[in-house]
């Protein structure tokens, strides 16, 4: 069974269009998520760059080193929710994010961190460093919804 490491929620100054937008811009969300360093597109579903199967390589800042990581949209529900999942170490890791439009054209943003070990040492590794690594997660998660609500935000203006 999957682990919950980390759930947040935000709400953004922007309508859930914009938000949508930002959300879902692989090209260039690089340039406005501080930790992220590059993203690759290994494979893309055309005529939509962000739908169920796109695959990427992300590399991120990272406790002071870069890592990289292969990741894909697992499922997508337009302007409502998608579910970003990749493997690593031994556990499938899935971020669902979830969309609100809220009174004031505004957003509500969820977002949740959750770990599926796939082997026994990963199992292991996860009930070991779980309670650890929530803060950090729950921190990393907040950093990039706060990245992402001030690109939403400059957009928005920009309209």
């Amino acid at each position: 069974n999957a682990i919950n490491m980390a759930s947040v929620e935000m709400t953004m100054q922007a309508p859930l269009d914009v938000v949508w937008q930002v959300c879902t811009d692989l090209e260039h969300c690089a340039d406005y998520i501080e930790s992220i360093v590059s993203v690759d597109i290994v494979d893309r579903n055309v005529p939509e760059l962000f739908a169920k199967g796109t695959t990427w390589d992300e590399t991120r800042e990272m406790f002071g080193t870069q890592a990289k990581e292969r990741m894909w949209i697992e499922s997508v529900s337009d302007q409502s929710s998608y579910v970003v999942a990749a493997e690593s170490c031994g556990a499938k890791y899935s971020t669902v994010f979830e969309f609100e439009e809220v009174e004031g054209n505004q957003t509500l943003v969820r977002c949740s961190f959750d770990a599926k070990p796939l082997t026994w040492c990963a199992w292991l590794m996860n009930l070991l460093m779980a309670p650890l690594m929530a803060s950090t997660m729950r921190k990393g998660l907040l950093k990039d919804l706060g990245d992402i609500a001030k690109e939403a935000k400059s957009r928005t203006k920009a309209k």
